[in-house]
């Protein structure tokens, strides 16, 4: 379909614009992820399965409270206070910078 010379068209929003590329539009925030994603337990550095329970625990927390963790610094802070017993000594050299 051709416009007519100096005619103008109307502005594409970003659903349109979305749709004419093949991309769907964006989904809104979902509340529910803080819902699911509890605290990880402290972790006392036990290996074998409870690192890496840990390790799943932090994780899904940081993606679920993307607001609260917007680098890897923030991660890591995170991370670092929710270890106990010999494993909280670990970052005692980091924290003595």
């Amino acid at each position: 379909m051709s416009m007519p010379p100096g005619a103008v068209s109307p502005p594409i929003g970003k659903i349109e614009l979305c749709k004419i590329c093949g991309n769907p539009p964006p989904r809104a925030p979902s509340s529910t992820a803080h819902l699911l994603a509890r605290l990880p337990e402290q972790f006392d550095g036990t290996c074998g399965p409870a690192t890496q329970d840990f390790l799943q625990q932090t994780s899904l927390y940081c993606l679920a409270h993307p607001d609260q963790f917007p680098d890897y610094r923030s991660k890591i802070i995170f991370m670092l206070t929710n270890l106990s017993g010999d494993a909280a000594k670990w970052d005692q050299p980091l924290n003595q910078r």
